[in-house]
């Protein structure tokens, strides 16, 4: 939602940004002259058996302030553009203002709230089956709807009703060169601290983006990480070889952070470590541009939203190792091509052993994946955003305004 606030404002668009506050404003969206940032803080909801009523009074309070923060807009803007999820009750009320307003509004699908709801309380429990029918009934209402993927826009007209949804992909905001030699080194030194031992021969560099949240499977990466260390002191002990080592950095913050570092300290390994970090946006791209790997451990919730780490990755020009949740995944990563797809931890060590097992003498496979990218993902998301969404926004607009 940045990008879409950067690109309306470079192109003459005043703009109001309504948003939960906690996660980095970009430097050119805090000081844009016709962005105005207007923030709250979400409110934690408890666990256990008051997770319910704490949901409630979370729902309540962000309702409350979604409202008051619409009441405060300094003129009735022209388009509501909406992300999706959390799209209750944030569908409903930016759907009562548009309506209030005269103004259009618009849902750029990136997944569904009850998809990601029904992750904790399972398909068939009442909340999900609320929040999953007020989505469909309220959003179908929109005027205009983008989505992130061909596989969301066929299920949006086949089972929501929704039949003109256009395909913005997420992509990375610009493509990186990956640092070479001495620059390159120094980097890691600075992020990765101590993790980043460089004798004769540097270690190798997986990096994998998270949210740390129900939707990230990084017990799977944890896993494959132990058994890749083991797979490593084997191969040691049968040949000549000496590896090198590899550094695993797990980068963000969310819930579950605390919990899975308190797992990786009770792991012994000798040739990896695992650590975890958390990057201002500058560093994180430099970051994924200056690792040999990245790892994607997301599973979508619905099976048709694309994450946008793997866009990050290949804008880094690093191959990818992504968990295989399904066909939408081809649409962005092509097995062989330009990453590697699992389906468990025994796999992912596979993949990390065929990538990494003669590092750093020999690494065909991982040279092939690189150069591919490198030949292939050269669209921003600013340039796709001309292509595949300039027009149907800027034809929603009357005025030089909108809310997002």
């Amino acid at each position: 939602m940045q990008y879409h606030a950067l690109a309306l404002a470079d192109a003459g668009v005043d703009v109001d940004v309504i948003a939960f506050s906690g996660s980095p404003t970009f430097d050119g969206v805090a000081t844009h002259p016709r962005i105005n940032l207007r923030l709250f803080e979400s409110v934690d909801a408890p666990a256990g058996k008051r997770h319910l009523i704490g949901s409630l009074v979370r729902l309540l309070i962000h309702n409350a302030r979604l409202v008051r923060s619409f009441w405060r807009l300094p003129a009735p803007p022209d388009l509501i553009l909406l992300q999706n999820p959390p799209g209750f009750p944030a569908i409903p009320v930016s759907l009562l203002f548009a309506r209030m307003y005269s103004a259009k509004m618009m849902i750029d699908w990136h997944n569904f709230t009850s998809s990601m709801l029904a992750i904790g309380s399972g398909e068939n429990a009442l909340i999900v089956r609320f929040v999953r029918q007020a989505e469909a009934l309220f959003g179908r209402r929109a005027d205009a709807h983008l989505c992130v993927s061909r596989a969301m826009r066929e299920d949006l007209r086949m089972n929501w009703g929704i039949f003109d949804a256009r395909v913005l992909y997420d992509r990375p905001a610009r493509i990186c060169t990956p640092p070479d030699g001495a620059s390159r080194n120094d980097l890691l030194r600075r992020l990765l601290g101590d993790a980043f031992e460089s004798g004769d021969t540097s270690p190798a560099v997986v990096v994998s983006p998270t949210s740390w949240t129900r939707d990230e499977e990084i017990s799977l990466l944890i896993d494959a990480a132990a058994i890749f260390d083991r797979m490593i002191l084997e191969r040691e002990k049968s040949s000549s070889m000496t590896f090198p080592g590899m550094v695993v950095a797990i980068t963000g913050k969310g819930p579950m952070r605390e919990a899975y570092e308190k797992r990786i300290a009770t792991l012994a390994l000798k040739k990896v470590r695992i650590k975890t970090l958390w990057l201002n946006p500058e560093d994180y791209r430099s970051m994924l541009a200056a690792s040999h790997l990245g790892v994607c451990c997301h599973r979508s919730s619905s099976g048709l939203d694309l994450p946008m780490k793997i866009s990050d990755l290949l804008g880094a020009g690093i191959p990818i190792c992504a968990l295989d949740y399904g066909p939408c995944l081809r649409e962005q990563l092509r097995d062989g091509e330009n990453g590697l797809l699992f389906a468990d931890a025994n796999q992912l060590a596979d993949r990390m052993f065929l990538l990494f097992g003669d590092f750093p003498s020999q690494t065909a496979t991982l040279d092939h994946l690189r150069n591919n990218i490198a030949q292939s993902y050269r669209t921003t998301w600013f340039e796709g955003w001309q292509k595949e969404a300039k027009d149907l926004l800027i034809d929603s607009l009357t005025k030089d305004a909108v809310t997002g």
